[in-house]
């Protein structure tokens, strides 16, 4: 194949070079008079308007592999394309570098080719989303697939849990509960309880006629965050409630009570998990003898209702260990409502109306009116039989006292968020009951293991749990949850909890470093230091392993290693810049604490910052081109260094794979270089960042979602609110929320195709996603309800934060809005450690009024804010319309 394309910049360059892979440069040309080519080279006589044509033989097909690229090098503004792209009727427009790539037959201007772009009137996605009115979570429901999610029931930092199911289609049995060791781990067996494979730990039950082919059930928490499962199911005539609860065998649930599982043992349980051989000892023998004293116990009771005017039938099966779909040989009998193994032991109690059942299958007759109630207790592990015999003695009702007296202590004494959407406010209670259910280790001031869910407790992962705590001022609990990270780290500072990922080290500094900006605690950093430098160390020998490759090489100084499940053990960037925050991070700790290593650090962080930007940008430039929804042309980056000279890995430059996690961007998108603006070696607000969040929005996102692990790489949100795209961050949010996560319960899945249930930290990302819509510090300014959605503020509405935790200190916040009499008021109390330079209170009109006068501080009205100079404890605020 031959082609003859052109290349029409605006303002031409002094001079340039061209360059073409997978293609022969057949000849090039500038018209007579307007420069000069020799070779490879090009130069212009002035700077107006330039047009290069260049001719190309051999070019491989439009499904030929590798595929051609030509590249335009200049001193400013390097750019790379497709050469298959090249097409006169739409041609290549880059518009911030006003350059325009189109074939050698087309004769049109720069401007000519804008101009007819323009008149289409197209928008890119990102201005599409700008253009709609807010997303809200209803719309969002409306448009997605819901993803109903497992339940899981226990009492915190223990490793013993409950899962609950009422979709679990493929075992035969419509009702599940499986007590599990963690998220995903069923309890190891024991031959003392006559149980085999055959028969793992999971019990089923029935309440209704059976699965049919219409199955009307809701569920949803008490309170709307507690760990106690409320449950509808509506048969026919007969309405089945369930309440469902973990608590003690012996013992009244208290924090006094609950022991925990010492987070090494608890950690072999979870996914992935990874020890050095060193800890695999301490492991091994703390497995021999967890210790338990009682068992936890899952509490039930089922209260069936006759809603006709005729004597009506409900069905019940109590539960049962039984896993088949006939009732074949059962390894187990009823006695006196004790469900007995034929080893002896108890797996269950069960009675209806107060009276222990005589088997496991029931039906009961209701008049009009009435109610049966069937209750049945399931020990995490069979008990013998004298404590079934007393376990059935127990009071439900008291112990869902005991319950819920518990569970509300746990949110006493934190930041308190009091908002008008009451779903979100309790998704942040409720994500704190999530992370206590899985964060692991003995009480009251052992480490813990903030396990993410079904997957270890790991860096890069479990982050944002430790700064949600620290965020609710819950600064102890994160405490414990850094010092595993630095008990279980190699001898050499290495830091990999989980499989073979490399991305931790500096993952866990930064967090450590967030931490600190928490608290300003220096003695817990000098308890740590070693274990800091130590780290710290490792990093700068990995970045001086790399830095044999020549300073003009792409890559040079850059650490490689593996960021996430694809074998691909390249120099990703999300990988350095994870390294960058983590040694910018203990430079900052470090400051005041000892100066001149803190020096060093940082000269270091600011060394390897400028090696990851200056392979970005190289990158950039050599990475094709790719079209926008306006009919605009934007480069692009790749996942990492070495894939410079062929770009994004799902435009398949080159032989090979992409697909991976159920979508063709994942690797471009869910660990691509979008990362940089988060960790703050791209700013938000520079030409990279527009560039890089326009064609992710346009191209790899579904109603600006990830087609993957959406909370994973959710970073870009933190960018749409320093950018000020409100409407982008909260389409954003909403369907996140609404696809990602239950939609009764609100525990999240880490995949579309609910791969991965109940990870809690692709939750507290999204939290923290909650907390950066309340309060974000960027520049050191403190802006708060940057990303609330307008109907917030509708008339009678109140916002409250209460004990906050930022990088400046803790403060509440009031706002009542008054709209009634034209007005908004707000009152800020602050107690800092280290004054902002500004405040910026967003206070945005529900029907996007302008302010006509502003009390307390200085109007904003580009932004619909209150700028305050603090320089005070107290502010009031008022704005009117």
């Amino acid at each position: 194949m031959k082609k003859n394309i052109a290349i029409i910049w605006k303002k031409g360059p002094e001079q340039g070079s061209f360059g073409a892979t997978a293609a022969k440069i057949s000849g090039a040309d500038i018209a007579p008079g307007k420069g000069t080519v020799t070779g490879n080279n090009f130069s212009f006589t002035s700077a107006v308007e330039a047009r290069l044509e260049i001719g190309l033989d051999e070019i491989s097909g439009a499904v030929k592999l590798p595929k051609s690229i030509v590249s335009i090098t200049t001193e400013k503004n390097s750019f790379s394309f497709f050469v298959n792209d090249v097409n006169c009727k739409f041609p290549i427009i880059i518009r911030e570098y006003e350059v325009a790539v189109t074939g050698a037959q087309d004769k049109r201007d720069y401007k000519a080719i804008e101009t007819a772009i323009r008149e289409r009137q197209l928008s890119t996605m990102l201005q599409k989303i700008e253009s709609e009115p807010e997303a809200n979570y209803e719309q969002a429901v409306d448009a997605v697939k819901a993803n109903p999610g497992f339940d899981y029931l226990g009492i915190g930092r223990d490793i013993r849990l409950f899962a609950i199911s009422f979709y679990d289609i493929g075992s035969f049995r419509w009702h599940l509960i499986g007590p599990r060791f963690g998220v995903s781990q069923k309890p190891p067996l024991d031959e003392k309880y006559g149980l085999d494979e055959k028969y793992p730990w999971n019990y089923y039950f029935m309440a209704g006629r059976g699965v049919g082919c219409e199955q009307k059930v809701s569920r949803h928490l008490d309170d709307g965050f507690m760990p106690i499962l409320h449950t509808h199911l509506q048969d026919g005539d007969i309405q089945y409630r369930m309440l469902s609860f973990a608590g003690l065998e012996k013992s009244a649930l208290k924090n006094e009570n609950v022991k925990g599982t010492h987070y090494l043992a608890a950690d072999t349980f979870t996914g992935g998990s990874k020890h050095s051989p060193e800890i695999h000892k301490e492991t091994d023998r703390l497995l021999a003898d967890l210790g338990f004293s009682e068992e936890i116990v899952l509490y039930n009771r089922i209260k069936a209702t006759n809603t006709s005017s005729a004597p009506r039938y409900a069905w019940f099966q109590s539960i049962c260990p039984r896993n088949k779909l006939s009732p074949v040989e059962d390894i187990f009998e009823y006695e006196e409502g004790l469900g007995k193994l034929e080893s002896g032991y108890i797996f269950a109690v069960s009675t209806l109306n107060g009276v222990p059942i005589p088997q496991e299958e029931l039906s009961i007759l209701l008049q009009p009116g009435e109610s049966a109630v069937l209750e049945f207790f399931i020990p995490h592990r069979p008990i013998e039989y004298e404590r079934g015999k007393q376990l059935l003695k127990q009071d439900f009702d008291h112990k869902l006292s005991e319950c819920r007296n518990f569970w509300q202590n746990k949110q006493t004494d934190i930041c308190r968020v009091k908002i008008p959407e009451k779903r979100i406010e309790n998704i942040l209670k409720n994500g704190l009951t999530h992370i206590d259910l899985v964060s692991y280790g003995l009480e009251p001031d052992a480490p813990l293991t903030p396990s993410a869910g079904v997957w270890t407790a790991y860096g890069g992962g479990s982050d944002w749990i430790i700064q949600f705590l620290d965020s609710l001022g819950l600064h102890k609990q994160a405490e414990r949850s850094l010092q595993s990270f630095f008990d279980k780290q190699y001898p050499d500072g290495f830091i990999q909890n989980l499989a073979t990922y490399m991305l931790e080290t500096g993952a866990v500094l930064w967090t450590a470093g967030e931490h600190f900006r928490y608290t300003q605690d220096k003695e817990w950093v000098k308890r740590v230091k070693d274990k800091l430098l130590k780290s710290c160390e490792y990093l700068l020998n990995w970045r001086k392993r790399n830095m044999d490759r020549g300073e003009d090489k792409i890559g040079y100084g850059m650490i490689e290693g593996k960021c996430a499940d694809p074998n691909d053990p390249y120099r990703y960037f999300m990988l350095n810049g994870f390294a960058y925050l983590g040694l910018s991070r203990i430079s900052e700790m470090l400051e005041n604490i000892d100066p001149d290593i803190s020096n060093n650090l940082k000269n270091e962080a600011e060394a390897l910052k400028k090696d990851i930007r200056k392979s970005f940008f190289k990158a950039m430039t050599k990475s094709p081109a790719v079209p926008l929804s306006s009919g605009f042309w934007v480069p692009t980056v790749p996942p990492w260094a070495e894939e410079a000279e062929n770009g994004a890995t799902c435009f398949y430059p080159k032989e090979g794979r992409s697909f991976s996690h159920s979508t063709f961007m994942c690797r471009d998108n869910i660990i691509g270089p979008l990362w940089l603006i988060y960790q703050e070696v791209i700013d938000p607000n520079e030409q990279a960042a527009d560039i890089m969040i326009n064609y992710h929005v346009d191209l790899m996102h579904q109603n600006n979602v990830t087609f993957s692990e959406p909370n994973y790489h959710s970073l870009y949100d933190r960018a749409h609110l320093q950018r000020g795209e409100i409407k982008a961050f909260l389409k954003h949010f909403y369907y996140n929320l609404a696809s990602a996560a239950d939609q009764e319960t609100f525990s999240f899945w880490e995949h579309f195709y609910c791969g991965s249930p109940f990870k809690v930290g692709d939750e507290a990302q999204f939290l923290m996603r909650t907390r950066w819509m309340l309060w974000l510090e960027a520049d050191n300014c403190l802006k708060l309800l940057t990303g609330i959605p307008r109907k917030w503020l509708e008339n009678g509405n109140k916002i409250r934060i209460k004990k906050a935790k930022c990088y400046f200190g803790s403060f509440s916040l009031e706002v009542e809005s008054k709209l009634n009499k034209g007005i908004i008021e707000a009152r800020l109390e602050m107690n800092f450690h280290q004054l902002p330079e500004n405040i910026v209170l967003r206070l945005p009109h529900p029907e996007k009024r302008q302010a006509v006068n502003v009390q307390g501080g200085i109007h904003l009205p580009e932004i619909e804010s209150i700028l305050i100079c603090p320089s005070k404890n107290e502010h009031r605020l008022r704005i009117e319309f």
